[in-house]
């Protein structure tokens, strides 16, 4: 049974390293892989008892149905369609993470452990040696126009540090000083990346990991709110700063900051136009006066805001962003559930790790991104020792 959950948490920080578009297609595939295991009776509950799952398909339906009003319909309801299959996919993923006995459990262990060292060790590779490998993979030359930049690992740094707290809850008891090793040589990697967002994830994840391990279910509850107050309160956030009085204190290293702060101030500013329903799913890239230069290569809004809230209120409205809230409930609700302290720990660090990164970096919609939190996700509950009374 653990088999493919196994291949799955060994494959997926490789991939992120050398090719991040293939964690869809890991995702596919351990869903075809799961469904197959567990059967047609039970994939079928699988499919109709969590909520989550129909909270997931909700917000995909309601994407779809923003095509009626949104900028590019077409493009509403390929992203929509696209969405509803990843969503799919996560129902018999997370299904089967919840059914593995002591055995399986223990071998899924083994395999993470396994392709977190794979993957830490390519990703030292490429940061430390020049990109070798990337340059292999994709063709690129070593320098000048169209050589690889750093920015490429932002996806694999962001699966390491989200694969991280489970793996340190398992080992945390028998072999403290394997999971101190582990912290360790994955905050080497991180600040070597350079990634601010994934920097302030691995942060906000080492806070909640050892706040849940000492505070217990109280903390959770405190995480969830937190997240939800800023999920509702994004678009006045956002416009609170004002980026042309704070430029003078950006140095000229720190202007990706500072364009982010115009970027949110931007969609903030066309939220308020339409509250409500949004602008359509997937407008983001279309939104009007986004193409506004702030940088001489900056836009006011490209593709999407770098904001999980923010991009989902762009483009969902009030409902979306009610559906988004659903949704951290539920998970805060089912991590607050987990019985043994250690597993609970582990999960509100990768949860909170993965709010941090949506709330300051990728696309919400990007289907590699949505494979990576619906895998890790996975990979939290499968950690969990099925001992105890519980969720």
């Amino acid at each position: 049974m653990s088999r493919a959950l196994s291949l799955a948490a060994f494959l997926v920080l490789p991939l992120a390293v050398l090719a991040s578009a293939g964690e869809t297609v890991l995702l596919l595939i351990t869903a075809v892989a799961a469904g197959i295991v567990l059967g047609p009776s039970t994939l079928r509950m699988a499919f109709i008892t969590p909520i989550w799952v129909h909270v997931l398909f909700s917000i995909a339906g309601w994407g779809a149905l923003s095509a009626l009003w949104g900028i590019d319909s077409g493009d509403a309801l390929r992203l929509a369609l696209s969405l509803a299959v990843l969503f799919a996919a996560s129902a018999p993923i997370l299904d089967l993470a919840g059914q593995l006995d002591s055995v399986g459990r223990e071998q899924f262990l083994r395999w993470m452990w396994l392709g977190i060292g794979v993957g830490a060790a390519l990703l030292a590779t490429e940061l430390f040696a020049e990109f070798p490998l990337l340059r292999a993979v994709l063709g690129l030359p070593r320098n000048g126009p169209g050589s690889p930049h750093i920015g490429l690992l932002g996806p694999a740094l962001a699966v390491l540090v989200l694969m991280l707290w489970p793996l340190v809850a398992s080992a945390w008891n028998l072999a403290r000083g394997k999971a101190i090793s582990a912290i360790l040589g994955v905050a080497v990697l991180v600040a070597a990346g350079g990634n601010l967002a994934v920097g302030a994830a691995l942060a906000f994840g080492a806070v909640a990991f050892i706040a849940v391990r000492f505070g217990g279910r109280p903390v959770v509850f405190g995480l969830t709110g937190a997240a939800v107050v800023v999920l509702v309160a994004a678009p006045i956030l956002a416009s609170l700063p004002d980026p042309d009085a704070l430029a003078a204190r950006f140095s000229e290293d720190q202007r990706s900051a500072l364009h982010r702060l115009y970027i949110w101030e931007f969609t903030a500013e066309r939220i308020a136009e339409k509250p409500i329903l949004g602008w359509g799913l997937d407008s983001s890239r279309s939104i009007p006066g986004a193409d506004e230069l702030v940088f001489p290569s900056g836009r006011l809004l490209s593709l999407h805001p770098h904001n999980a809230a923010l991009q989902v209120w762009l483009e969902l409205g009030g409902l979306g962003a009610m559906a988004l809230t659903a949704l951290i409930f539920v998970t805060g609700r089912a991590i607050a559930a987990i019985a043994e302290p250690l597993p609970r720990a582990g999960a509100a660090g990768t949860f909170t790790a993965a709010l941090a990164i949506a709330f300051l970096s990728f696309g919400i919609w990007q289907n590699w991104w949505v494979a990576v939190l619906v895998l890790t996700a996975a990979f939290a509950r499968a950690a969990i020792p099925r001992t105890g009374p519980g969720p």
